[in-house]
């Protein structure tokens, strides 16, 4: 009996350990995880229309990148309003030679049911709106779980020119934490 219950207590320790663990495979100093996206993936804008294209992290390299994750959610969209906002004061993506892009990851998987069509057309509409910034829609959620990013939240990564992360936060940025995003970004373009 005892070992029966020594064996009930260690599968369950297994079970729960393995459905709580969200330990962030981002680390500073090295490439993200590869990953791909094959359904949906990255927009493409042709005067006004809108195509998707597969698309593989190994594109994040040779600039430095912006990459907002985020869950496709009005307060995942929101948590990280003043740092996008100071993004576009510096005007990062337009100096010229083009040493910088942002680059948007929507979280479909994340939206509220029934409303993932509603998000994909905004997301539409905001690549039409800013051209610049590139935009992917993730259907699956395949980023957030590689990554091990959070659930329903918003994720700020910055790599260097070879792909490398300098400043990661999964979660809401604090004014010194966007100053030194910011701050980052200048030092590596």
């Amino acid at each position: 009996m005892q070992l029966i219950l020594k064996l009930v207590s260690f599968i369950f320790l297994v079970i729960f350990s393995a459905g709580v663990s969200t330990a962030s495979e981002i680390k500073l100093g090295q490439s993200l995880p590869e990953i791909s996206l094959t359904e949906f993936g990255k927009l493409n804008l042709e005067g006004e229309q809108i195509s998707y294209v597969p698309w593989n992290s190994r594109e994040l390299r040779g600039k430095v990148f912006t990459i907002y994750h985020l869950a496709g959610t009005r307060s995942a969209a929101s948590l990280n309003d003043a740092f996008i906002d100071r993004l576009l004061e510096e005007q990062f993506d337009l100096l010229p030679g083009n040493p910088h892009q942002t680059f948007n990851i929507i979280n479909l998987d994340d939206a509220m049911f029934g409303t993932s069509g509603i998000v994909q057309r905004t997301v539409e509409d905001r690549k039409r709106k800013y051209i610049v910034p590139g935009f992917a829609l993730d259907k699956e959620g395949v980023i957030r779980k590689a990554w091990g990013l959070a659930p329903e939240s918003s994720a700020v990564i910055i790599l260097n020119r070879a792909g490398k992360v300098v400043f990661f936060k999964d979660g809401q940025l604090s004014q010194a934490e966007i100053d030194r995003a910011v701050q980052l970004i200048k030092q590596n373009l």
